[in-house]
């Protein structure tokens, strides 16, 4: 009796086990699906981790994105948004077709590799000289002198024409919030690191 009792406990320990390790994962990658796509658009993420009760205190080993037609906020300075993604060791998001700012993204990439200190961000994006013009008198102030210098000089249009912008950048989190290392790209003429910045805050605040 005692032992087949022993073998009882230990299967429904096992299978408690089992089912939180399928549940955990499932249910906050559900929270964070929620989250992505209260302005409308589909997302698709999974997180893992080993044992999935990590999960609960926001740790994990990996968390996968795919999301596409988002619309996100782009945040006027930096904050610790990168505070969940800090604590997964992996980091894979992919996202398409996506509204933020005066940016139509049509492909956003940040990925950080297990063991790595760093976020890997890409964009490519297109935008208007009116809305880049607004966005910078608004979010950037004196910093985009240079930028206005180009529409004195006619070097960008006067039309409302889409301007291809495209971002290439490494990301460091410190104490969470997002600080450019380093970024090359074409913004119309704006500086490239603090748009960097909230591009990569944008993403992360809905995690």
């Amino acid at each position: 009796m005692r032992r087949n009792a022993i073998v009882t406990v230990a299967v429904l320990i096992a299978l408690v086990a089992l089912g939180s390790q399928i549940a955990i994962p499932a249910y906050v990658s559900s929270q964070v699906e929620d989250r992505l796509t209260q302005n409308g658009g589909t997302a698709h993420v999974e997180v893992h981790s080993f044992p999935a009760a990590e999960l609960i205190g926001g740790k994990g080993d990996r968390i996968e994105i795919h999301a596409s037609d988002l619309k996100l906020d782009l945040p006027a300075r930096s904050t610790e948004v990168f505070g969940r993604l800090d604590k997964f060791e992996e980091v894979d998001a992919e996202l398409v077709r996506v509204n933020t700012g005066p940016f139509r993204v049509d492909r956003f990439v940040l990925k950080r590799g297990k063991g790595e200190r760093t976020y890997r961000l890409s964009m490519q994006a297109s935008s208007t000289p009116e809305q880049l013009t607004d966005y910078a008198a608004e979010r950037l102030g004196a910093p985009f002198n240079g930028f206005m210098g180009r529409f004195a000089t006619g070097l960008l249009p006067w039309d409302d024409h889409p301007l291809p912008v495209s971002l290439d950048a490494t990301v460091r989190s410190d104490g969470g919030k997002p600080m450019v290392l380093d970024a090359s790209g074409d913004i119309g003429g704006l500086p490239v690191n603090p748009i960097a910045e909230r591009l990569a805050g944008a993403v992360a605040n809905r995690l």
